[in-house]
């Protein structure tokens, strides 16, 4: 029997951070401004060094979880955006910031908000017979908890959400000390599922990041790429998705053979 597993990146994929963006405008927003930039591109450039430096200690072999990676490059990311002259040494550069402001930006990222048409796009591959797996580069219990506060009432699987019942189709960076796009994590994830897809099962990788479905192709998933993060795929260098679509929902429709 053929087996399908759909497998979702989780930060910036089913997970924005709009609610981090309005702390960061609300503690740092007044300097934001008056240096010229966004909250908004404040978080992402945040968030891509975040990824960047996570996967650089994972390959120098010192392995750091997402969070504490988070927290220490706040200051940075902080630091480069209010820089009033970027191209030359600066008398008025900042490096430090009042931590509880910045306690209080962290404390969002445990409270990030599902994106639109995720748990459509999860009922339409459940009722479509794939089992779904979460692929963090986020600790699991952190995953987990993001997971919990899914409103799945149209659906029957209420109980995978608010019972933690998804605990055992989740997997953790942290458990291999490995950061995506590391190969182990991709296997790993067959290996959970105990999927093959040179044996014929169905295997698709979803996520809003080329550089994340690049190692799932590889490992033999199908991907289907969103572009409500990064815009542009840069097929150039990444290859081309399976299935490219503006939203969650569409990309499940399309991946079961429903549009």
């Amino acid at each position: 029997m053929v087996k399908k597993i759909a497998a979702f990146d989780i930060f910036g994929t089913c997970f924005g951070f709009s609610n981090v963006i309005e702390v960061i405008e609300k503690e740092f927003g007044a300097e934001i401004k008056e240096a010229g930039t966004t909250p908004a591109h404040v978080m992402m450039s945040w968030f891509y060094a975040t990824q960047r430096d996570f996967t650089y200690l994972s390959i120098s072999g010192s392995y750091t979880a997402m969070p504490k990676v988070f927290a220490a490059t706040l200051p940075r990311a902080l630091a480069i955006a209010l820089d009033p002259a970027p191209d030359y040494p600066s008398v008025s550069r900042v490096r430090s910031f009042p931590k509880d402001k910045m306690d209080r930006v962290l404390a969002e990222l445990k409270q990030l908000k599902g994106r639109p048409g995720l748990v459509d796009a999860f009922s339409t591959l459940w009722d479509a017979g794939f089992e779904i797996y979460a692929v963090s580069n986020g600790a699991k219990e952190g995953t987990k908890a993001l997971l919990a506060t899914l409103d799945d009432s149209n659906s029957n699987r209420k109980d995978v959400f608010v019972n933690g019942e998804f605990d055992k189709y989740i997997v953790s960076c942290d458990e291999v000390q490995k950061a995506k796009p590391s190969p182990e994590i991709y296997a790993r994830t067959l290996e959970l599922a105990g999927a093959d897809p040179k044996q014929g099962d169905e295997c698709w990788f979803i996520a809003a990041h080329s550089w994340d479905l690049l190692p799932a192709r590889n490992a033999g998933f199908k991907t289907a790429y969103v572009d409500f993060e990064e815009i542009y795929p840069c097929e150039e260098i990444y290859g081309k998705p399976d299935v490219f679509e503006d939203g969650l929902a569409k990309a499940a429709k399309k991946i079961v053979g429903e549009i």
